[in-house]
């Protein structure tokens, strides 16, 4: 007989988005849509590898997160297209817990670096989780911020929890964030050849996003001249879709690579400077999840 998480990741191997849609929005039954599968050509072969998924995670102490589960994110479920498994490791975030995404660019400068770090620090050190996704550049001076007062802090991989190439000073990173209480996750199965993929790098931001309160971009690389997108620019659609607040740094206080992109980016009805002034308040709004409409 198979377990409640392996219909799940079967379904997740299986089913067509516009069908994990429909689910999702309680359009479609879960055992109905499975019963469907069940008819598909790869039904056998996804079966097996759901069944091989479970093993490994009991194994390797990877906690699966199906989305009937009670652990399930309730934040997440309103979100568009919500990731219907998660691969995790560690304290998971809880509804009353305040969240914020601090997100930007892999290139960033020295003072929007600095700028991350200190202001991930303020909030940890007010009892607000911040979330990133771990990528050097602003990512990671965020982490950094929550990690230098021993807070906890929160990940979004874009490759499988479990990953066997993963560098080993990314694995010791995991290790510390899990140490001080943190909480590490994918979406992407836990099968240990799954690495980063674009695709995957990029849709693991709406995770991100819909776990936050609020997103706060430091630094973003305009893309739109090649004909795609950065990463961060991915962000700013989710929480604009997810109708997040946002909030960018005053580009006058100091250098940041990005500023023109900010400054326009400022402009948007949606979204807010933070600056001397309303520094306090943002924190406080964001402590309170009691955002101004």
């Amino acid at each position: 007989m198979k377990t409640n998480n392996e219909n799940w990741i079967f379904v997740y191997k299986t089913a067509t988005k516009k069908q994990i849609t429909q689910l999702t929005k309680g359009k479609t039954g879960f055992q109905t849509l499975l019963e469907q599968l069940y008819t598909h050509r790869n039904s056998e072969i996804n079966q097996e590898i759901a069944g091989v998924i479970v093993r490994t995670c009991y194994s390797q102490k990877i906690d699966i997160t199906a989305f009937d589960s009670i652990n399930y994110p309730h934040t997440l479920k309103k979100i568009e297209n919500p990731p219907i498994v998660l691969y995790s490791r560690g304290i998971p975030t809880m509804d009353s817990e305040p969240t914020v995404a601090i997100v930007g660019s892999r290139k960033a400068s020295k003072f929007a670096l600095d700028y991350s770090y200190n202001l991930a620090r303020r909030f940890s050190e007010n009892g607000v989780t911040v979330i990133s996704g771990m990528a050097l550049g602003i990512d990671r001076a965020a982490h950094d911020g929550a990690l230098s007062v021993d807070a906890r802090t929160i990940t979004i991989l874009g490759e499988s929890i479990n990953y066997k190439k993963r560098k080993k000073e990314n694995k010791d990173y995991i290790r510390n964030i899990l140490k001080l209480g943190g909480w590490v996750l994918s979406e992407v199965p836990a099968i240990e050849s799954y690495g980063p993929r674009a695709f995957n790098l990029a849709n693991r931001n709406r995770i991100t996003v819909g776990l936050a309160d609020a997103v706060i971009v430091i630094e973003c690389e305009d893309k739109k001249h090649e004909g795609k997108k950065s990463g961060t620019q991915h962000t700013i659609d989710f929480a604009l879709a997810q109708n997040k607040p946002i909030y960018v740094p005053d580009t006058s206080i100091g250098k940041f690579n990005t500023a023109k992109y900010l400054s326009e980016l400022s402009k948007h009805s949606r979204v807010e400077v933070i600056n001397t002034k309303n520094g306090p308040d943002v924190l406080e709004q964001i402590i309170n999840k009691n955002f101004l409409k």
